[in-house]
């Protein structure tokens, strides 16, 4: 078992998350008492995040014409996708089709399609569990995640230790990086052809107020294409340091809903263990040892996003 996951940045930004960083995470209120009661977590496939909002996985291809980002990468990247695609034909005992088209001029057109495959592919490699950086209370997150929830407040130290205790194998922990497509000037992070191999740290500026720190990690394809995402046992009251009642609901309701939550905290926090999984999930597991969490991803040594 690893000790703790990686904590990482980007290259060409200036975020920075520490084992100290404070975090939260508003959710609906049902979804901590799930937690609460049961210890358990459902953290979704990068896929699932693509389905729901298009710019998560779609974004490296929308960028602006002007600042001519593929045809700088094709030339730098061409080698690491025709490892891929011979990778996937081989495991698909399909055909292997030549990328390099025009000699040392690749056509960017090709890259680019073979990149959104291999961005399909490691969208089912990887699972992402999303925070935010806390600095105080948004009301923007509350209307948008948490409208008459809750916001359940940690450090990134706690909610690695959670993960790992959890059976987490490989991942990463990382803040987001904003790209502003209005822009006239290249970003610096997308100035390294390598950061465009992590794409579930990368999201539109429209998205900056959200401050978004992420826990990638590595998981079983044929969980995560199956299931959108894997339901994990966790010791919730190990990572738990508060939990705010939305202050949009009623004040008779805060105090209702307070009430339950914090008996439930303090039979978590007593009881300080994790509970089995219904016996469909964990029937689900039990091919892989147990766990949804994976050593090794379905094509080796070809995604090193969590290196």
């Amino acid at each position: 078992m690893i000790d703790k996951l990686k904590t990482v940045q980007l290259e060409g930004t200036t975020r920075r998350v520490n084992e100290n960083t404070k975090i939260v995470r508003y959710m609906k209120l049902e979804t901590l008492l799930l937690m609460l009661a049961k210890g358990w977590v459902f953290i979704p496939s990068y896929a699932t995040l693509g389905r729901l909002d298009p710019l998560e996985i779609g974004i490296l291809f929308n960028l602006p014409d002007r600042w001519k980002c593929w045809k700088n990468w094709a030339p730098k990247i061409r080698k690491r996708l025709d490892k891929f695609e011979l990778a996937r034909a081989k495991r698909e005992g399909g055909s292997y089709g030549v990328l390099t088209v025009g000699g040392a001029s690749p056509d960017v057109r090709n890259v680019q399609a073979s990149f959104r495959k291999y961005v399909d592919e490691l969208a089912i490699e990887r699972c992402v569990w999303c925070w935010n950086e806390f600095r105080n209370y948004s009301n923007a997150l509350w209307h948008i995640y948490g409208n008459r929830g809750v916001a359940v407040r940690s450090t990134v130290e706690k909610v690695n230790a959670a993960v790992i205790n959890a059976g987490v194998a490989r991942g990463i922990v990382a803040p987001i990086t904003y790209i502003n497509h209005e822009g006239t000037q290249v970003p610096k992070v997308l100035m390294n052809a390598k950061n465009i191999f992590r794409p579930y740290l990368l999201k539109s500026i429209a998205y900056d107020y959200e401050k978004e720190i992420r826990f990638v990690l590595a998981a079983q394809r044929e969980i995560l294409r199956d299931n959108g995402g894997v339901l994990i046992s966790i010791n919730v009251a190990s990572f738990i340091d508060d939990i705010r009642i939305s202050p949009h609901l009623q004040p008779e309701e805060q105090l209702i809903a307070k009430s339950i939550v914090d008996e439930l905290l303090k039979k978590a926090r007593a009881t300080n263990k994790t509970s089995s999984l219904e016996p469909d999930w964990s029937k689900r597991y039990k091919q892989y040892n147990g766990t949804p969490f994976t050593k090794q991803d379905s094509f080796p040594g070809l995604f090193s996003d969590l290196s």
